[in-house]
């Protein structure tokens, strides 16, 4: 097979069987971010907290002539927002940029999607390059090099009341989806899929605090709205999850995902407790809010089942129009929810603690698809409108309004059910699983001799565009799917062992 490589690609040969001495242990790889990491204001004041960040891979421990060949990355933020990535500028660029990548692949961008059960939040970024598909292109060995830049964008508003916190993280986190499939931080050495060690960086501003419904005298006083559980459905014990940021769960392939989220307000140190309160909340364009009820929650009526703590007073709770003009919840699905315990008792929540008092119904715009995750954000917006007039995000202490110091968004998102298996096809390197490497596998089996206890002469097994044949192009298939939105055959995204012709493929890489 690979004789009838070698004479199809007689112009590539020579420079390709410049094959990579492999002796030696797989070495280390650490990613990290290097870049502005605390900011100072002016109490009052809004500061940005925006900037230009390098991304760096590391290497250690290597003792073969040969560094890493390629490497996919993905990141997430929370509290500032990734505007852009590229490679411009670092090694990673193409040799006539600069760079030393020459007759390779690279797909760098923002995203906003993302798989479920891991740790991006919809908002992020992702590149993935392979130096060279015929060349032996390597990274420097143990060395860290620059491989891809970063600028965000983001606000936080100083307050008096605060010492310096953190108020923004940016992460190397699994899962990011830009226009391919989801992305996870793997680093290709000789072929292999090396997992490495993944950096965060955290940004702090002296005096500032971030997030929605921002108010200094609220922030003072711990009044805020935090994420309390989600109802996870067919779950054994019924339990729920505490203060998630991200809810990753499955569902039914062919029909939108849907689930049950709670939320709390949270006192700390007020001198009495929260009397009433109203609240506005929407879906982004990816999720919407299909119900809204204070059933089961503090803020039900004494004689619920279970029962409140409401007695004597007043509570509406309504999904919200769509057409808003002029209003920041303008075509978004959402709900307000306004509530007094008592007007004519003295009933509070907790002045120190948390007490549920809103359950939203949440269902994704789009259904769950085969081979990729949907969902969106739940956010706070003042301004949302039912049958009565805008409502904003205000509670009521001691006779007087307070804004809240801190809403808490949430991202909820919903996968495929597990089809189970592996994805057999285009799994060059036979490790179980479909990524960067086994572009770079396909590639040293053809062209470098591949190492057999990596890759191995069967057709079946990387013959990703479906042709019958084992070809560079099947490099190709592999990382433009991955990457940048092409086909791959449907039983490696589904994760289907493939059964193989014993006579094409002598050593499956899987058992049905």
């Amino acid at each position: 097979m690979r004789q009838t490589i070698a004479r199809m690609s007689g112009v590539l040969l020579p420079v390709a069987l410049a094959v990579a001495s492999r002796a030696g242990a797989q070495p280390t790889y650490s990613l990290s971010i290097d870049g502005p990491s605390s900011f100072e204001g002016a109490p009052g004041a809004s500061v940005d907290i925006g900037g230009a960040y390098d991304l760096n891979l590391a290497e250690a421990g290597n003792d073969s002539e040969n560094g890493a060949q390629g490497w996919s990355i993905s990141l997430s933020s929370d509290g500032v927002t990734i505007t852009s990535i590229t490679t411009e500028g670092t090694v990673a660029a193409d040799v006539s940029e600069g760079g030393i990548r020459n007759t390779g692949f690279e797909v760098s961008e923002t995203t906003t999607a993302f798989r479920a059960g891991d740790e991006c939040a919809g908002d992020g970024a992702v590149s993935a390059v392979v130096l060279s598909f015929v060349m032996n292109i390597t990274l420097a060995v143990n060395e860290s090099s620059n491989i891809a830049r970063i600028e965000t964008a983001g606000t936080a508003t100083v307050s008096a009341a605060r010492e310096t916190v953190d108020v923004a993280t940016i992460a190397f986190a699994q899962g990011c989806q830009g226009s391919g499939q989801p992305v996870d931080n793997n680093v290709t050495w000789s072929g292999q899929t090396v997992s490495p060690d993944r950096g965060s960086l955290a940004i702090s501003c002296g005096g500032c605090f971030s997030g929605r419904c921002d108010d200094d005298t609220a922030e003072a006083k711990g009044l805020q709205i935090v994420a309390e559980g989600v109802i996870v459905p067919d779950s054994e014990d019924g339990g729920t999850a505490m203060n998630p940021a991200l809810i990753g769960l499955e569902s039914a392939v062919g029909a939108p995902g849907s689930t049950t989220v709670h939320f709390a307000i949270r006192s700390r140190g007020l001198a009495s407790g929260v009397q009433g309160w109203s609240v506005s909340v929407a879906g982004d364009a990816r999720l919407a809010i299909v119900g809204a009820t204070t059933d089961g929650t503090d803020a039900a009526d004494v004689n619920g089942d279970p029962p409140g703590l409401r007695n004597t007073g007043f509570e509406v709770s309504e999904l919200t129009i769509r057409s808003q003009p002029g209003s920041a919840c303008d075509g978004l699905e959402g709900a307000v929810s306004a509530v007094v315990l008592s007007f004519v008792m003295n009933i509070t929540l907790d002045a120190d603690g948390d007490n549920r008092i809103l359950s939203l119904d949440v269902e994704s715009t789009d259904a769950v698809l085969v081979d990729g995750s949907v969902g969106g954000v739940v956010q706070w917006k003042d301004g949302c409108q039912g049958s009565g007039q805008p409502v904003n995000n205000v509670a009521t202490v001691g006779g007087n309004t307070e804004t809240f110091g801190f809403c808490q968004a949430v991202t909820v998102r919903f996968s495929p059910l597990d089809p189970g298996g592996f994805a057999i096809p285009c799994d060059a390197n036979r490790d179980g699983k479909l990524d960067l490497a086994d572009a770079v596998a396909v590639v040293n089996d053809l062209f470098r001799d591949g190492d057999s206890a990596l890759s191995f002469d069967c057709v079946a097994a990387y013959d990703c565009s479906e042709d019958g044949i084992a070809e560079i192009g099947d490099a190709l298939v592999i990382a433009v799917g991955l990457f940048g939105g092409g086909p791959l055959p449907p039983a490696a995204l589904a994760g289907e062992c493939t059964e193989f012709d014993p006579e094409a493929c002598a050593e499956p890489a899987c058992a049905l």
